[in-house]
């Protein structure tokens, strides 16, 4: 599966003639949010404002390396330590264990019910 465009708002480090080229070189397409429209994809949106606010802003990188490493751990805790509240204040590594432990009960319980 090859990928044919990326969708981003128009945030500066979306739009820079740099990244143009970029996916001009990977033949990716990009496809902006119209401006004041941020309900085209409001999940884009706010995840750009929290890489922005939170990590982006934060830092002053001098090098690919560096920018690689930054916002790895960044996004590391973004994905796998950041309380969410759609999980109910739990962290993903949390939320994981908890249906991890609520399928084994499930499991066990339909095991026992077999044999009797």
């Amino acid at each position: 599966m090859s990928l044919s465009f990326i969708r981003s708002d128009n945030g500066p480090e979306f739009i820079c003639k740099s990244l143009r080229e970029f996916l001009g070189f990977i033949e990716v397409g990009a496809s902006y949010i119209e401006l004041a429209r941020r309900w085209q994809n409001g999940f884009v949106e706010s995840f750009h404002g929290r890489l922005r606010d939170q990590c982006l802003a934060c830092e002053l990188f001098f090098g690919l390396y560096k920018a690689r490493a930054v916002i790895g751990r960044w996004r590391q805790m973004y994905n796998h330590r950041r309380p969410h509240s759609e999980l109910g204040g739990l962290t993903p590594a949390e939320f994981v264990l908890g249906i991890k432990d609520w399928v084994s009960t499930r499991i066990a319980f339909f095991k026992s019910s077999r044999k009797l």
